[in-house]
């Protein structure tokens, strides 16, 4: 935990430019995040106590830092733009020596005869609250390596966009009677993730966007640490890294989705057929046809016909067809339009599959894989 004893801003540290701007970096992620997420300011500070120096970043309900490997010459805090002392000091090679006083940090190259300051902002007593209230020790869920590598698994597959906003859409997880699931979903389709392994896990539900994950992976780099749960994700190395990003609200309602997606698959369905894995491939390369317009309405045409499942893409920029081969498992030919702002959120998560279960229902369609790992579901609103 860090305790700011003292908070002049006077101290001095000198630290390789290399390791300096990539903490920088992986700082900036966390708070960058925070920002657009929040739109609260963010900031950043050097925290300089018990000759170790940190690197802090704060934003609304977002913390971080990071040890610099770095002796300071005294205690203390000052406050500066994280991404103005990157952009003067990236690719820049050896030794630098870092002063604050006086309301600016003073920097210099040892090596060669580079130098600056920048203007360092006010450090008020609410901050100083905010840094001595990071609570690194706090207990949570701690997840082990495999339900990790599983909540990773789970979070790329459902990564997707809202339809209509073009925003991520929030990947609820749930550790349940030692299975982890995952879903992402808006109005119009939902993906959803189902582990095979038994995970020796205590129960516990999160919301976060697919982005949050990576800026947690990007701001990890290629550290060990260790990761927990509790109305945060929580990262933390004793005494060198910790970060914390606030859990999405969610209600009980978004962990239902489990048993919505159930309960069509035991409804009737017109169709049900298995299609190759390239049918990804082949939406991916139709897909070039798009409309840069935002008003397109284009949609992607299928039929399912006694030779297989034919699909159609035509824009103001051309048109095109493939028939694939595919099993009719149950029942008889059909037609159905997707639209093209759908259609690459629910495929594309399947892309790599050997085959894939397409099933058509009144008005929606579904899509199933399995892997030795894990269940991967896609359900999705025809364009009528």
């Amino acid at each position: 935990m860090l305790k700011i004893k003292r908070t002049k801003s006077n101290t001095a540290f000198s630290c390789d430019a290399t390791i300096l701007a990539s903490a920088l970096t992986r700082i900036n992620a966390i708070t960058d995040y925070g920002q657009t997420t929040s739109g609260s300011a963010k900031q950043h500070l050097f925290v300089a106590q018990d000759d170790k120096l940190f690197l802090v970043g704060l934003s609304q309900d977002v913390t971080s830092y990071i040890s610099v490997d770095a002796t300071p010459s005294s205690d203390g805090i000052c406050s500066f733009n994280a991404s103005l002392l990157l952009g003067l000091i990236k690719k820049r090679k050896g030794i630098f020596k870092f002063e604050a006083k006086g309301g600016e940090m003073l920097f210099s190259s040892k090596s060669t005869n580079y130098k600056g300051s920048i203007n360092l902002n006010e450090v008020t007593n609410e901050v100083v609250d905010e840094v001595n209230g990071i609570d690194s020790t706090k207990k949570a869920v701690a997840l082990r390596p495999e339900t990790l590598a599983e909540l990773k698994r789970a979070v790329k597959s459902v990564s997707a966009k809202d339809i209509i906003f073009g925003t991520p859409l929030t990947i609820h997880i749930q550790v349940r009677d030692s299975q982890l699931r995952a879903t992402a979903y808006d109005g119009y389709h939902a993906l959803v993730f189902i582990s095979k392994s038994e995970l020796k896990s205590k129960n516990f539900t999160l919301s976060v966007t697919g982005s949050a994950y990576n800026v947690m992976e990007k701001f990890i780099a290629n550290e060990e640490v260790a990761f927990s749960v509790d109305s945060h994700l929580r990262i933390n190395k004793e005494n060198a890294i910790y970060a914390s990003i606030p859990s999405v609200q969610s209600e009980k309602e978004d962990y239902e989705v489990f048993e919505q997606v159930k309960s069509l698959e035991k409804s009737g369905c017109k169709a049900k057929i298995v299609v190759p894995g390239t049918i990804c491939e082949t939406i991916s390369n139709m897909f070039a046809l798009k409309s840069a317009s935002l008003e397109s309405t284009s949609k992607f045409d299928f039929e399912v016909n006694s030779e297989g499942l034919k699909i159609t893409y035509k824009t103001t920029s051309g048109q095109t067809m493939e028939s694939l081969d595919a099993e009719i498992k149950k029942g008889k030919k059909c037609k159905f339009s997707i639209s093209e702002k759908l259609v690459t959120d629910v495929f594309s998560p399947f892309a790599g599959q050997k085959e894939i279960l397409m099933t058509i229902f009144d008005g929606r369609f579904a899509l199933e894989s399995e892997t030795e790992s894990h269940v991967l579901k896609g359900v999705g609103t025809f364009d009528e």
